[in-house]
């Protein structure tokens, strides 16, 4: 059996603190053999440095992953032009010059194992493309007897589930996220892929999807842009979910919701 654990977007400097303090925790409460970790938020909600990135990395995850704000910390772009380190950001974006790559490959009990990053179209920035389209394209050319995960960093629950049908009987486990809401509709689909539509969020409790409460109303209130800042409440929650792999079908088994909440 596989176990891979995937966490939610780590919103800014409480998410940061609550990965320090309890991945480590988790990794051995679950006995996991792969952590995967969403940190687009990672910086002041707005991107990944390169220096929260190494911090992450330490807590002890195998692979972060990105989405749309993966360009807003410029710092980032080396580190993910380096090969040898373990981020990626959606595939499906055009451009050859993008730096970085949205597909890592890792042996795990001796089988290998791909993980793709997506990103949607609905309600989402423009400039991608059809990311169904995009997992064909990299299918085509795995390995046909490696274990296959998808992070769908993704708006609307539709689309989400549609990619997850998709997928169905191609990969073993998808997740989505971006939305910082866990939904609850975890389950395992006829073809043995295992998948829930978004994980949730790593970030403040006391806050708008990770924003400090009263400048979200008041944008909302007022109609009047204006830059937000990251909630400074004390309660913090790791959200995510822990699927269950058989190395030898390559099915999921189960998917279990993770939640576990904290004072930092």
């Amino acid at each position: 059996m596989i176990k891979v654990l995937a966490i939610g977007d780590v919103f800014g400097r409480p998410g940061r603190n609550l990965c320090k303090k309890i991945i480590p925790e988790l990794k051995s409460k679950h006995k996991t053999d792969l952590i995967i970790i969403n940190a687009e938020n990672a910086s002041g909600g707005r991107g990944l440095s390169e220096k929260n990135y190494k911090g992450i990395m330490e807590t002890g995850v195998d692979l972060i992953t990105l989405g749309d704000h993966m360009f807003d910390q410029k710092s980032i772009k080396a580190i993910m032009d380096d090969s040898k380190n373990p981020i990626i950001r959606p595939t499906n974006y055009p451009s050859s010059e993008m730096a970085g790559t949205g597909v890592w490959t890792k042996s795990v009990k001796g089988v290998e194992v791909n993980v793709i990053c997506l990103q949607g179209r609905i309600f989402m920035r423009e400039g991608t493309d059809n990311p169904f389209g995009a997992f064909d394209e990299i299918h085509e050319k795995l390995n046909p007897d490696s274990i296959n995960l998808i992070e769908f960093h993704a708006e609307a629950t539709s689309e989400k589930h549609a990619m997850f049908w998709y997928l169905d009987g191609r990969a073993s486990a998808a997740w989505g996220t971006h939305t910082h809401v866990a939904t609850a509709d975890e389950r395992v689909y006829p073809q043995g892929l295992g998948a829930i539509a978004d994980l949730g969020m790593t970030g403040p409790v006391d806050s708008v999807i990770g924003v400090d409460c009263e400048s979200s109303i008041k944008r909302f209130t007022s109609g009047i842009y204006s830059r937000f800042k990251v909630s400074e409440s004390e309660r913090v929650a790791l959200n995510g979910a822990l699927f269950e792999i058989d190395e030898k079908t390559k099915e999921c088994i189960s998917v279990t919701r993770i939640r576990e909440e904290s004072v930092v």
